[in-house]
Formats: C-alpha cells, sequence, structure tokens
C-alpha cells in the first residue's frame, strides 16, 4: 500500500490559476519528505508576454530564470520543503514530459483553466497532453472556489472503480496516499444503465443496476479489491452508483465532501473521446475538486 513519492515536479507559468496548485504540491513533497522541482516552460509563441519581443533566446532564458528564482523562493522558502526551479524554452507539455523523464519525477502537479468545447478540440491544454504522455501520475487542480488547508489537505479521497487495469492502479494511490494522510477513503463505482442495457440479451431476465443482488455483487468487487490492513489506518467505503459516470462521481464528491477524485487514464476511442470526453477529462475540466490521474505503463 506504500506509495512512493521522491521527486515531484510542479509545473507553474506563473499565472494567478497555477498558483492554486502549490499549497498542494508543498503538501505533498513535505509530507513524503521529496524533492520538489518547480517547472517554468518558456513559450517561445508567446514569449511577448515577458515585456520583450524574442530577440536574443539566450537572454531571455536568463532573464526568466532570475523570475523563476524570485518566484519559488516566495512560495517555497521557510515551508518545510527542499525545493529547486528549473526552465526550459519550448512548448509547455513537451518540456514537461521531458523534464518528468529526465528527473524521473514519481508525480507531476499543475493546474488546469478548463477549457471545452471547440477551443479544446483544435487547441487542447497542457495539462490534457500531459494526462494521456506522462509515464507518472498527473495531479491536476482547477478553481472550485473551495477553501485548501495545506495542514489537512486530504481529509477525504475518492477512487473512481471500473474494474479495469488502470483503476485498479488508481485503487492503490487512493490507499497509499489515505495511508500517508491519514484520510478517509471512499471507493465507488458507476453503472450506466444505458450501456448496461444495451448489453443486455433480447428477452433475458431483469439484472440490472435496479436489481439489490446485482449491486450487492459489485459492492462485493469492491470491497475486495480493500487489503485487510487498509482498516488500521481507516474506515474504507464503497457505493455503488448509478448513472453518468461523470455526473455521478462529481455529485457523489461534493455531497461526501471529498477532497480529491483518483481515477485511471483509459477508455473510449479516440473520435468519440475528442467529441464526447472520458470521465477523467470532464472530472478534470469540470470536477468539484482536484484529480489525480494514474495509467499503468
Amino acid at each position: 500500500m506504500k506509495v512512493k513519492l521522491e521527486r515531484i515536479l510542479l509545473a507553474t507559468d506563473f499565472s494567478e490559476q497555477s498558483e492554486r496548485a502549490i499549497p498542494y504540491a508543498r503538501a505533498l513533497a513535505r509530507t513524503f519528505h521529496a524533492q520538489l522541482t518547480v517547472f517554468h516552460a518558456v513559450d517561445v509563441s508567446t514569449v511577448t508576454i515577458y515585456g520583450e519581443a524574442m530577440v536574443d533566446p539566450e537572454e531571455v532564458h536568463h532573464r526568466v530564470q532570475e523570475y523563476t528564482r524570485d518566484y519559488v523562493n516566495q512560495w517555497m522558502s521557510g515551508k518545510g520543503v527542499e525545493f529547486e526551479p528549473r526552465v526550459a524554452l519550448g512548448r509547455p507539455a513537451d518540456e514537461i514530459a521531458y523534464c518528468c523523464q529526465s528527473r524521473a519525477a514519481d508525480l507531476v502537479v499543475t493546474a488546469t483553466r478548463g477549457r471545452s468545447g471547440l477551443e479544446r478540440m483544435v487547441l487542447g491544454s497542457v495539462t490534457e497532453k500531459l494526462m494521456h504522455t506522462l509515464n507518472c501520475p498527473l495531479l491536476a487542480v482547477r478553481e472550485t472556489g473551495r477553501k485548501v488547508d495545506e495542514e489537512r489537505i486530504f481529509n477525504r479521497i475518492l477512487v473512481g472503480a471500473d474494474f479495469s487495469v488502470d483503476s485498479n492502479l488508481a485503487v492503490e494511490y487512493g490507499l497509499g496516499l489515505a495511508q500517508e494522510f491519514q484520510a478517509e477513503v471512499h471507493l465507488a463505482h458507476v453503472i450506466d444503465p444505458k450501456a448496461f442495457k444495451n448489453l443486455m440479451e433480447p428477452g433475458a431476465a431483469p439484472q440490472g443496476p435496479d436489481q439489490p443482488v446485482f449491486r450487492e455483487r459489485i459492492n462485493e468487487r469492491l470491497t475486495a479489491m480493500i487489503p485487510s490492513e487498509a482498516n488500521y489506518w481507516c474506515r474504507p467505503v464503497t457505493a455503488v452508483l448509478a448513472g453518468r459516470p461523470y455526473d455521478e462521481l462529481a455529485k457523489y464528491a461534493v455531497i461526501n465532501q471529498m477532497d480529491m477524485v483518483v481515477l485511471g487514464v483509459h477508455g473510449r476511442g479516440f473520435v468519440e473521446k475528442m467529441l464526447v470526453g472520458s470521465t477523467l477529462d470532464r472530472m478534470i475540466r469540470h470536477g468539484p475538486v482536484p484529480v489525480l490521474a494514474v495509467r499503468s505503463t
């Protein structure tokens, strides 16, 4: 159940939105005694945001390094965290992924602006690109209006479990983080009644999500995913929900005051995902709490 986080990378663009990810990176680095790298990629296509044209890349890189050092010191000094600033020139998603790989990061923490619709289809977002390319978990933080207590940042953790390989890994991370933070952990499986109905044979006897026996079997599978030693540090809760996965998980997170949702990276095919979006995509863009995305390698 032990989660190993020795090297954490916090990706920032110095915006007000990106600052909401800082308390989470600090809390995780402090709890795991991890080395924290605060990383900024200078997007050469938008370098004029630094107040100058891209005349001399090396000079820009040097000036941004100075700014980054001051920025990092402002947010990290005296917080009980071992940290270092790093700057690179290039496309943010590519540079973050490269830094993550070269530093052998165990976790990337970043904020997301939550693009949607045509803008997302045409431009995408750094967070969503990272979600499908990183070889380590990604914690995505968006503005939710919630107050964050850095000393008790994770009191309740929700894990979405659909019994896939990636969701099994999500359960491991959820339980491991719950152990470190002495948090309450909830495992939830969402049954989509429409999808279930389409899978039934014509004329078959009703065995859907409204049947107590069916729900009981799902709950037994959820319970079986929790090792007995987890009861030493928390009382795991299981829940069988019915409806659209994103809607049900988001609603559950609000009602039960979750502080984070852990989900596996997998799902629909490319075309459907681009038009509709996966549960993970929707939770990252519109969810009520930060989302930890994990994938099997």
